[in-house]
């Protein structure tokens, strides 16, 4: 009689219906976007960058990215040339959590084939591995410095989630993300998760009844779903149906961003409001963008 009421009362705590399973489930179904907490990075001097051998220090460059949710997953980067006509053809790669890079590992550039600009310079391809609580993430980055005279660089990142049930990928790209020690002795960390954000604009150039669309991580990446159809939907505020993306997929580089148009499926002509969602999967919180102004239909 003890034992069955014990298995009673048992089943009641930890059953399927119970409140421990319930609250369990919740929890798994939580996306990244409710459970990351970025640890925030403490600064760190150009200064205080391993002892590499720069060829002018002077012309050099500097950016940091946070890979994950620690302080100390940070990889920093300093960019080397040696005149200051020419592109950087020289990386330097640093971070404190991975052996690989605690001495500043060097990476030599050249000239992308693919482009027509003898000046565009392509770093060899690495890849970086972290983890967001049970969400397992995979960084493969591709760096470029673009045309003589200038301070421009990127970073492409194509970025993989994993948990047991989900797989995610995202097509990240910097944008002016590279400063020079003249311009400030300390490294700009730039998060590789925050929150998301969209913009929309009516496509001037393009054809009629079309928006274009910029989606960012932050305010420093802008990302893209990684060959993931249908994952925009578009509305009039009122709830009428007018839009559905229009396959946004890449180029033959798999390290790049469409331009984000999208045709809008519609008879409506006049200026409306629009309401945008954005899925990028499972393992993140979709976007939700109603704007106030008025897009021309």
């Amino acid at each position: 009689m003890n034992v069955c009421r014990l298995f009673l009362i048992l089943s009641i705590i930890f059953g399927p219906h119970s409140l421990y399973a319930q609250s369990k489930a919740k929890k798994k179904d939580r996306t990244i976007d409710e459970l990351l907490v970025m640890e925030k990075v403490p600064p760190l001097k150009t200064s205080e960058f391993p002892k590499v051998k720069f060829r002018n220090e002077r012309l050099a460059s500097y950016m940091a990215l946070q890979f994950g949710p620690k302080a100390t997953d940070v990889l920093y980067l300093a960019y080397d040339r040696a005149e200051s006509e020419k592109p950087y053809n020289v990386l330097f790669l640093y971070s404190p959590e991975i052996k690989k890079y605690q001495k500043g590992l060097q990476l030599k550039g050249r000239m992308d084939e693919r482009r027509t600009s003898d000046e565009h310079i392509r770093f060899p391809k690495f890849k970086i591995e972290t983890a967001f609580g049970t969400v397992k993430v995979e960084y493969r980055m591709i760096v470029q410095a673009f045309s003589e005279g200038s301070n421009r660089t990127r970073v492409w990142i194509k970025a993989i989630y994993k948990n047991e049930d989900s797989t995610c990928r995202i097509i990240m790209k910097t944008i002016k993300a590279s400063r020079t020690a003249g311009e400030s002795d300390t490294f700009r960390v730039i998060p590789l998760f925050g929150k998301k954000e969209f913009r929309m604009s009516n496509n001037k150039k393009g054809k009629s009844k079309s928006v274009r669309m910029l989606m960012k991580m932050g305010p420093k990446i802008e990302i893209h779903p990684l060959k993931r159809k249908s994952f925009l939907s578009i509305d009039v505020v009122d709830g009428a149906r007018i839009a559905e993306h229009q396959d946004l997929l890449l180029s033959q580089d798999e390290y790049s961003i469409p331009a984000n148009y999208l045709r809008l499926k519609t008879a409506l002509k006049g200026k409306y409001k629009l309401r945008v969602k954005c899925d990028f999967g499972p393992l993140f919180t979709p976007v939700v963008y109603q704007g106030k102004k008025l897009f021309e239909l």
